[in-house]
């Protein structure tokens, strides 16, 4: 079976150690696959005591069979079905039902073994045995019940026998147990199969109400396409009258307004003369009035023009009178300066 390995046991005859951790039932690990996505991907062993393989082996318990599920183990019935949420939980709850109980057979079984068959005897026997020579295994003292191998007495017979039959009761109880347990399996898988068979029976009447669901939506469709197509023939009939009224009331609207620009063209012709005609009177009347306003601007312009005519002559004649003025003061100012100029030199001569 997987997930076990005793291959160390027949390295000890030629000195090997023994392994570094001893992985039994007691100890084993049940939580891998919640490290895992799936059963493939674990690759760990989970038993190297060859007891505990032992136990394994006869009872028939894979160690994989008692590890933890995930949830999602339970809600996945096959490619594509999905088990509802209460369902999965119940095949959860059974399953670790299960799994306890065969945890706990296997523990039992597991101990009843460690009692027959002690560890460091069966290391012994191991180191003592010769691979090359099985018959030297008769030669190994090896007690199958945890006690020193001694010479029979006829009260040991007694006491074998009163304990054999004691074994033989007990494992009549193990067995009426493990048969109970194995009508509980039966009549657990008997109610898992009715519960998956009354699934299958809703999923399939769940796939025939979609599949009528469906057919009946596409009945409904398929008739509201067609009254939509005739929906649409209507309106394009409805469309085709509405545009052939809308193309006569567009000819008689074109009509009405011809008729109006034409009378809308004499009325405003005729606006348009009397309005020219008003227009040449007061330019007429404009005219003449420019004409006198003109003829009075040219006036006044002359009359002004005459003012400051006079207005230049008299000040042309202020300033000759004051450059004569102003030369007659020149010639004062320079005969004053020659009289100045000759009395001083009359001085001159005199004083010399």
């Amino acid at each position: 079976m997987d997930y076990m390995d005793i291959t160390w046991l027949t390295d000890l005859a030629s000195g090997a150690p023994l392994p570094a951790a001893r992985l039994t039932i007691d100890n084993m690990s049940d939580d891998v696959l919640l490290k895992f996505k799936s059963e493939e991907e674990v690759n760990t062993v989970l038993l190297n005591s060859p007891r505990s393989v032992l136990t394994s082996l006869r009872l028939g318990i894979n160690p994989m069979d008692v590890q933890q599920r995930p949830m999602s183990h339970f809600t996945i019935e096959g490619p594509g079905i999905a088990v509802p949420e209460h369902l999965a939980k119940r095949r959860q709850e059974f399953f670790e039902n299960q799994r306890q109980s065969k945890l706990k057979v296997l523990h039992d079984e597991y101990h009843e073994v460690c009692g027959l068959i002690d560890f460091d005897q069966l290391v012994s026997f191991f180191r003592q045995y010769d691979h090359n020579n099985p018959s030297s295994a008769n030669a190994i003292n090896l007690s199958l019940d945890g006690e020193p191998h001694e010479e029979p007495t006829e009260q040991g017979l007694e006491q074998k026998r009163e304990k054999f039959r004691k074994t033989l009761e007990a494992k009549k109880r193990e067995i009426e147990k493990r048969l109970r347990y194995a009508e509980d399996l039966q009549q657990g898988v008997e109610r898992a199969a009715e519960e998956r068979s009354l699934f299958e029976q809703k999923q399939k009447a769940r796939r025939e109400a979609d599949r009528r669901a469906k057919q009946e939506k596409a009945l409904q469709q398929k008739q509201k396409q067609a009254e939509w197509k005739q929906h649409l023939e209507d309106l394009e009939l409805e469309n085709e009258r509405q545009v052939q009224e809308r193309q006569k009331l567009l000819a008689q609207k074109e009509r009405l307004h011809a008729q109006m620009m034409a009378e809308n063209h004499e009325r405003k012709k005729q606006e348009l003369q009397a309005k020219q005609a008003r227009n040449l009177e007061r330019l007429n009347a404009n005219k003449a009035k420019m004409a006198t306003i003109l003829d009075l601007q040219k006036q006044k312009l002359e009359e002004k023009e005459m003012l400051a005519d006079k207005k230049r002559h008299a000040l042309e004649v202020s300033r000759a009178q004051e450059r004569k003025s102003v030369k007659v003061k020149a010639q004062q100012v320079a005969e004053h300066r020659k009289q100045i100029a000759l009395e001083g030199v009359r001085r001159l001569e005199q004083q010399q």
